[in-house]
């Protein structure tokens, strides 16, 4: 039995992130992911902590740390 796998699927499985609860995403963009979420996953943007980062070109901005399930809601289940 053979599988087709694409390119991407094959970077996906190899380079597959696994939940880390210290990572620090960038609050503007993960509140924008959610702002389209059922209900019940809008409600952690309340709770999600405001923690000011710098990026790789020096400027600062807003980053929070992401609970689990907010990770897997939003970068979960993408096979």
């Amino acid at each position: 039995m053979k599988i087709l796998v694409t390119e991407s699927q094959l970077k996906n499985v190899l380079l597959k992130e696994y939940y880390d609860s210290e990572k620090l995403y960038s609050r503007e963009r993960i509140v924008n992911m959610l702002s389209k979420a059922p209900r019940y996953m809008r409600e952690y943007v309340k709770n999600l902590p405001h923690i000011e980062c710098t990026d790789q070109d020096g400027n600062s901005h807003i980053c929070t740390k992401l609970p689990q399930v907010v990770y897997e809601y939003l970068f979960g289940g993408r096979f």
